[in-house]
C-alpha cells in the first residue's frame, strides 16, 4: 500500500529511516515476548533445540533459511532472541511454509540509530508493502 512507503523519510544530507515512524521499540516485536528493555531481554523459556541448533550453526551468516520447519508462534521468540538480536551479520531470513500465526508475526521493526540509505529504505518499503499485520 502507498502508506508503507510514506513511513520512510529521506534527508539528502543524511539518509536514514525514521524509526519512530516505522514502529515502537523492539520489546513489542513479538507480542508474546515478556515486555522488558531490549538490553535486558532474557532468553525465551520455551525451547526448540533443533531450531536453536540451526540458528547457532548459522550465527555469522547473512542468510537464515527456516523454510518448512513446522515453526509455531512460540518459535518466533527463539528466532527473535537468537537470530535477530544476536546475529549482527543477518540480512535475510526466510520463514515461509511454517505454522506461524498472529502471535508470531512481526509487529515491530526498530531501526533507531542506523544509517540506512536510499536503497535500504526502498527495500524496506517494498518488503513491508504487503504486510497485512
Amino acid at each position: 500500500s502507498p502508506s508503507s512507503a510514506s513511513n520512510v523519510t529521506h534527508k539528502p544530507s543524511q539518509p536514514t529511516v525514521a524509526a519512530s515512524k516505522l514502529t515502537p521499540p523492539v520489546e513489542n516485536m513479538i507480542p508474546s515476548l515478556v515486555k522488558q528493555s531490549a538490553s535486558a531481554l532474557s532468553p525465551p523459556e520455551y525451547r526448540n533445540h533443533e531450531l536453536e541448533r540451526i540458528i547457532a550453526d548459522k550465527k555469522n551468516n547473512s542468510e537464515l533459511t527456516l523454510k518448512s520447519k513446522s515453526l509455531i508462534d512460540q518459535d518466533m521468540e527463539i528466532v527473535a532472541y537468537y537470530a535477530l538480536r544476536n546475529n549482527e551479520a543477518l540480512k535475510e531470513i526466510c520463514l515461509n511454509g511454517n505454522h506461524i500465526g498472529d502471535e508470531g508475526t512481526l509487529t515491530t521493526l526498530d531501526l533507531e540509530h542506523n544509517e540506512i540509505g536510499d536503497n535500504g529504505a526502498k527495500y524496506l518499503a517494498e518488503a513491508l508493502q504487503d504486510n497485512k499485520v
